[in-house]
């Protein structure tokens, strides 16, 4: 038997607290309970009540991974699996029935899901999560190989759900996403795009319209642009051209967004140290650019 504690580690930024750790075999099976009180990514960022509790032989493991927010009736989540060792050296991972609520919604995985992996690749199938007519799906094969792609399709998906993870960024976002995106050879220098409609989108609460988005991620060039367009009544209200550079410190930004009778308090959350009380409807053109954290907003 094997009883490890501690009280904090800490791991770059992340620090990890209430760590306990208990291992024992039994009929020829290894079982493992790991629990955590909290994992804190960051201020804004934290998952508590973590636990990864499992068993295994030489033939197949069991799995169980679960964490919740301070209000487990808000958010809970109880991931089972099972993984199977198969003779050719692969491993066949399916996740079986599970509970998941997040922000009072609850989620069901697809039975018919399936990764299958090694040493090079992971094939994805049928991953898929529902809820009512919600919906988040990912099939395809993850390699080095860049004409292996990974495809992700949302279905009336809620963006809101992003929020808690975007408050990392002073960013929250709403609208009902569908659309597809695209991975290619994840696990070398890997190429994103993906395209979204997204309707009733919003930004720091204030609704813009119906939003078609094209975005591609360039790893190599640590390079994203976004391309977008937003109709409000049938007027093209806003249309957005930007490039977001990530550096190793001060990611910075380059957009330029065409207005139409456009409601300018939308701007304000980017804009935060650089203007206030912004009010009114502009038609024009502006560019917000520099450091992520201290942009310059201009137009005419």
């Amino acid at each position: 038997m094997l009883k490890l504690k501690s009280d904090s580690v800490r791991f770059d930024e992340t620090v990890f607290s209430g760590i306990s750790i208990n291992a024992n075999t039994s009929n020829g099976e290894l079982n493992i309970s790991n629990n955590m009180n909290e994992i804190e990514i960051s201020d804004t960022l934290k998952f508590v009540n973590v636990g990864l509790h499992g068993s295994t032989n030489k033939n197949y493991s069991k799995f169980q991974i679960a964490t919740s927010s301070r209000d487990s009736l808000v958010t809970k989540i109880k991931v089972n699996g099972e993984a199977n060792y198969l003779t050719n050296g692969k491993i066949q991972l399916q996740l079986l029935p599970s509970e998941i609520i997040v922000n009072n919604k609850t989620w069901e995985i697809d039975k018919g899901n399936s990764i299958v992996f090694d040493s090079t690749f992971a094939d994805v199938q049928n991953l898929t999560i529902t809820s009512g007519e919600e919906a988040l799906s990912l099939n395809g094969k993850i390699s080095k190989n860049k004409n292996d792609h990974l495809k992700l399709e949302l279905k009336n998906f809620n963006t809101n759900v992003l929020n808690p993870i975007l408050l990392v960024y002073d960013v929250s976002i709403g609208g009902i996403a569908t659309g597809h995106g695209d991975f290619a050879g994840l696990l070398s220098q890997p190429g994103i795009n993906s395209e979204m409609y997204i309707t009733n989108l919003s930004f720091y609460n204030d609704t813009l319209g119906d939003a078609n988005i094209n975005f591609n991620y360039d790893i190599p060039n640590k390079l994203i642009t976004i391309k977008g367009l937003v109709d409000r009544g049938g007027v093209k209200n806003i249309e957005v051209d930007g490039r977001y550079f990530i550096k190793e410190k001060n990611d910075s930004i380059d957009f330029n967004f065409t207005l139409q009778k456009t409601n300018l308090a939308t701007f304000a959350g980017y804009a935060k140290g650089l203007v206030s009380d912004v009010k009114g409807k502009a038609s024009g053109t502006l560019n917000l650019s520099g450091s992520v954290n201290n942009p310059d907003l201009t137009g005419k």
